[in-house]
């Protein structure tokens, strides 16, 4: 078998839907177009998140990062977008990263689920 078919970095580097869960029920939350309502996510082998770490780790050096922000920056960085059918706070949020850092910040239950998403390689499987 080559090996090199299963570069996680290539395959963690195309984002994949993670359908938002109720945090009480595990049920799949829908919008009002009755939709599963999806964060796009990379995985955390991707070379964003690499990216993001390492420069993490050279701020940290310096004493410039604190550590709080760490996690919501990476995760942020790790979401390319959102489905239209997307509501936050009343309002319908176009993506940016901005947005996600502060949906990450205030819907703790949201950034569990996109850490582990990201954290799981088998999103990811390019063969799925």
């Amino acid at each position: 078998m080559d090996l090199s078919k299963l570069n996680t970095v290539k395959a963690a580097d195309k984002p994949q839907e993670m359908k938002l869960k109720n945090p009480f029920t595990d049920e799949t939350l829908k919008g009002d177009d009755d939709k599963p309502i999806t964060i796009s996510v990379l995985g955390f082998h991707s070379t964003t998140a690499r990216n993001i770490l390492t420069m993490q780790r050279r701020r940290k050096k310096k004493g410039e990062d604190p550590d709080d922000q760490d996690s919501t920056e990476l995760l942020a960085a790790l979401t390319t977008g959102w489905s239209s059918n997307f509501e936050f706070n009343g309002e319908k949020p176009k993506f940016s990263k901005k947005k996600a850092e502060e949906l990450y910040t205030s819907e703790e239950w949201i950034a569990l689920q996109v850490t582990r998403f990201a954290a799981e390689l088998g999103n990811f499987n390019p063969e799925s």
